[in-house]
């Protein structure tokens, strides 16, 4: 691997912490959001999602997008919530705690996978250096 090939492994191993990093902050916003009944735009809150796909531009970069959960939101019975239905169901966000922690100890593991390919492309980077003075 020639020292510009290292570069590139960096790069890529940086976008990828981005692009976990931008995840961890949907999840968040998710986990946050589990009970909102009202959103600007109306209704309950809707879980987002991120979806990563080849950005096409060398060294391997990462596009991020951030879409809408599909699956539909839950009824819950609660004719006291203000939000309530003349029937008493409130419209719930289709955001399920649970899946949320799970996504973020997956997006954590896949950020120190990204972490240890820096550090390694670094330490090959720094060894190749060594070498050459």
């Amino acid at each position: 691997m020639s020292i510009g090939g290292l570069s590139n492994s960096m790069h890529v191993a940086i976008g990828g912490m981005q692009a976990q990093m931008t995840r961890c902050g949907v999840i968040a916003t998710n986990v946050a959001n589990a009970r909102t009944t009202r959103t600007p735009e109306g209704g309950a809150y809707r879980r987002k999602d991120v979806v990563f796909t080849d950005n096409g531009r060398p060294p391997g970069g990462v596009r991020v997008d951030v879409v809408e959960d599909p699956d539909p939101t839950r009824s819950e019975f609660n004719p006291r919530h203000p939000d309530a239905n003349a029937d008493g169901f409130v419209e719930m966000p289709n955001v399920d705690p649970a899946r949320e922690m799970v996504d973020l100890v997956q997006t954590q593991n896949d950020f120190v996978a990204n972490l240890a390919a820096v550090k390694t492309a670094q330490d090959m980077y720094d060894a190749a250096v060594d070498v050459l003075a």
